[in-house]
């Protein structure tokens, strides 16, 4: 009977040392696991709070920029660039409206350094008909380009065109467009084209 309750004891003893053994081992388990997920949440907090502030300061890098080309179009020193802006933008109405149905295709050449890439492809690389003028020969007339006076960091300004069109041998028409044109003073190149009104005469 002792020798029963001896070995009972025993196993009993024995069974609660790999218990604690095991709930020990589980223990420095967690412990580490909730170390290692403490060390990872400070790392992502460190790298978000790097992220935040490389984006403050690109913005406030943009901003400044902004800031300056905005002080540059709007100040009296400003002429050359009302001068690039003239410029750029009678180089896009000159290859627009001057053309015949022999050098038709030849006008998108005329006005792609001018333009930018987006522009570019709006008006001319996405069109399938471009190599077609469907008879029509055109002439510029006259431009006239009124620049507001409250710039953004780009040139807005609002241009008058006047043109003569005719189709083969009928009787020319002449033509006045208002176009609201945006110009990059960066890159000097228009990169918006908005047609605000078109009135015809014969």
């Amino acid at each position: 009977m002792d020798r029963k309750i001896k070995y009972s004891l025993f196993v009993a003893i024995l069974f609660l040392l790999v218990s604690l053994i095991i709930n020990v081992k589980q223990f420095q388990n967690n412990k580490v696991l909730n170390t290692d997920i403490s060390i990872t949440k400070k790392e992502n907090s460190d790298l978000k709070s790097v992220n935040q502030t490389v984006q403050e300061k690109e913005t406030s890098l943009q901003q400044e920029l902004d800031t300056v080309k905005t002080r540059e179009n709007n100040s009296s020193a400003s002429n050359n660039v009302y001068k690039d802006f003239e410029e750029v933008t009678n180089k896009v109405f000159e290859g627009m409206y001057n053309f015949n149905p022999d050098n038709y295709k030849d006008r998108k050449k005329l006005v792609k350094d001018y333009l930018s890439e987006d522009l570019y492809k709006k008006y001319y690389q996405n069109k399938s008909t471009i190599g077609d003028s469907g008879g029509v020969t055109s002439k510029l007339l006259e431009t006239k380009i009124y620049v507001k006076t409250t710039q953004k960091s780009d040139l807005v300004g609002l241009v008058y065109v006047e043109s003569e069109s005719q189709i083969n041998d009928s009787k020319p028409k002449k033509i006045k467009n208002y176009y609201e044109v945006t110009y990059d003073t960066t890159n000097k190149k228009i990169k918006e084209i908005n047609n605000q009104g078109q009135i015809y005469h014969e």
